[in-house]
Order: structure tokens, then C-alpha cells, then sequence
């Protein structure tokens, strides 16, 4: 059996709070097994959160809401961000912050 390396690991768990916040938002239900302790902290950070029309946001410290974005979807966007439609970026401190 192979083992996960970090990114991989990190990957999975992105991917399982994203799954596990719009669960908890679209039903009002924490996920099967959970333990109280998560379900508290879940309902918590739920507050910054937001589901439309199957999509999660977030409500970032500038109160801008952004999208979650699924590990699948990262090089669509970054390369979307740096050669899309839009042209390239100039400021990639700003990008960064921003994907």
C-alpha cells in the first residue's frame, strides 16, 4: 500500500470540511458521526458561510464573500487567474490572496 504524501493528505481534508459545511448548511444537520465537540465548532464557523445554488462562500475579513474552491477545480482557477480571459495578472501578492 502506498502512502499519502502531505499535499495529498491536506488535499483530502480541504476537501472534507467544504463537503462537510455545505452538508450542515443545506440541511441544518451535522454530518454522520460527528462528535459534539464538531458539531459546536461547525455550527460556529457556519456563521461566515453561506450556500447558493449548490455553491459555498465564504465571508472573508474584508467582508467580501468568496467561493470555496474544491482541490479539483485549484489549476483551473490559478490558471484562469494568471491566463484567462481577463489577461494576465501584474500584482501577485494581491492574486494569491485572492485565490
Amino acid at each position: 500500500m502506498e502512502a499519502k504524501n502531505r499535499t495529498e493528505v491536506d488535499d483530502e481534508i480541504a476537501d472534507l470540511w467544504i463537503t462537510k459545511m455545505t452538508i450542515f448548511l443545506s440541511t441544518g444537520l451535522s454530518p454522520e458521526g460527528m462528535s459534539p465537540d464538531e458539531h459546536k465548532r461547525l455550527a460556529f464557523w457556519s456563521r461566515n458561510f453561506c450556500l447558493l445554488k449548490e455553491t459555498l462562500y465564504h465571508k472573508g475579513a474584508d467582508d467580501i464573500w468568496q467561493c470555496a474552491v474544491q482541490q479539483f477545480e485549484k489549476a483551473t482557477v490559478l490558471r484562469e487567474a494568471h491566463y484567462g480571459v481577463v489577461g494576465r495578472h501584474y500584482a501577485s501578492d494581491t492574486t494569491a490572496q485572492k485565490i
